[in-house]
């Protein structure tokens, strides 16, 4: 009985540790890491899909009542991922001014239309981020 018991061990054991090899984050299965490149190292760059981005800009963008009131013109610096979908993701502020100028770009970002995708090779799509300035300056 001894033995039973000590053999139902052993195997229990070792396939408790095959179970948690497999579900280890840091294992080979793990495919949902996906590398992500800068905008500049990419070989096929991302795309703006559309009229061009001056013109989404210039149809979208609402500038803030209280930069207005405030003459405050300047760049935005927005950072953001271009997903191998188009779809973008992780937009965030790098550097503001403030008066409600930050959100609007960010707002802009997020809303704007897909992108078509950059490639790393010809058929190899690729996460790229990117950081991208928007101006704002009051007519």
């Amino acid at each position: 009985m001894k033995k039973i018991s000590l053999l139902i061990f052993i195997l229990l054991n070792f396939m408790l540790s095959a179970l948690a090899q497999q579900k280890s984050p840091n294992s080979i299965q793990n495919t949902e890491i996906e590398e992500l490149v800068d905008y500049d190292k990419v070989k096929i760059k991302p795309q703006f899909k559309g009229e061009t981005w001056a013109f989404y800009l210039s149809h979208n963008l609402r500038y803030p009542e209280n930069a207005l009131k405030n003459k405050i013109s300047g760049k935005v610096y927005v950072s953001f991922i271009i997903e191998k979908s188009g779809d973008i993701s992780n937009v965030t502020l790098v550097e503001g001014l403030g008066y409600g100028l930050d959100e609007e770009a960010i707002r802009l970002i997020k809303n704007s239309p897909k992108w078509k995708p950059g490639y790393q090779d010809k058929k190899v799509l690729v996460r790229v981020s990117c950081i991208i300035p928007i101006s704002f300056n009051p007519i």
